[in-house]
């Protein structure tokens, strides 16, 4: 990538720092019976280091739309994490919260998140410590009855 009339190549520098960061896609989240559905995210940093593939972002925040009702609107939150484009993971070693509908919260320490369209397993969130849930009593009976699993859990 070059900038125009800059003189050179973001391509030939090994590192890079930013003030603010943000990217944003659409991915496809796999349904039981085969057919898609977009889910549209965003991911924002206060600042950042990019050194190819990874873009280590403090102050980040990740949001996730889905393109219909049933999946709702979810938000990703951690003062530090490891992004890579790639992959389309996000991994951080601090704390992690997760919002989402129903009064969803999920919080914790150390985390892993793929968004990927070609893992069979399509959307995950990892959090490997200190894992606490709170949600609606009545969500999980709505969640059952949803063809998307919106998150998989696992301490």
């Amino acid at each position: 990538m070059a900038l125009p009339g800059a003189g050179f190549n973001l391509d030939d520098l090994e590192r890079i720092e930013l003030k603010g960061f943000q990217t944003n896609g659409i991915s496809q989240a796999k349904r039981g019976d085969a057919s898609t559905e977009g889910i549209a995210w965003r991911i924002r940093g206060e600042g950042a280091v990019i050194q190819k593939p990874n873009y280590t972002l403090n102050g980040f925040e990740m949001t996730l739309d889905g393109t219909t009702d049933s999946f709702g609107h979810y938000l990703l939150e951690s003062p530090k994490c490891i992004y890579n484009h790639d992959a389309q993971q996000v991994r951080g070693d601090g704390a992690v919260l997760l919002h989402g509908p129903d009064n969803l919260s999920v919080s914790g320490i150390g985390y892993d998140f793929y968004w990927n369209p070609d893992q069979e397993e399509g959307i995950r969130l990892v959090i490997r410590d200190a894992v606490h849930i709170e949600l609606e009593l009545g969500s999980i009976q709505k969640w059952k009855s949803t063809p998307i699993e919106p998150f998989e859990v696992t301490p």
